[in-house]
């Protein structure tokens, strides 16, 4: 957990120059870690503004299993829909890491 905080609050620091002048802010909080059926569930929240003033918010997770694992993404403009997108395919992603062998 340690080093995929580290790895997001990095990330979130440096957006606005590697990003070619997209991105004027972006910032990573709610850091939070969980077991769903034997699988370690990583999450946090980034929210991003662009430089046209856009806001968008994401849920970024990282599913760790036995055998498997992959990196996920909830992006919305609105941080409850990207909540509720990840909240409610979740259940299918924990079902892929476990049968990906």
């Amino acid at each position: 957990m340690v080093q995929f905080e580290a790895h997001h609050q990095r990330l979130s620091r440096e957006a606005p120059a590697s990003s070619q002048g997209r991105v004027s802010e972006a910032k990573a909080s709610g850091f939070a870690e969980r077991a769903v059926e034997g699988v370690r569930v990583l999450t946090l929240r980034r929210d991003v503004t662009w430089t046209d003033g856009v806001q968008t918010a994401a849920i970024d997770a990282l599913l760790i299993g036995p055998d498997a694992s992959f990196s996920v993404v909830s992006d919305a403009d609105d941080p409850a829909d990207a909540q509720a997108d990840f909240a409610q395919f979740l259940p299918r992603l924990i079902d892929l890491v476990l049968q990906t062998r």
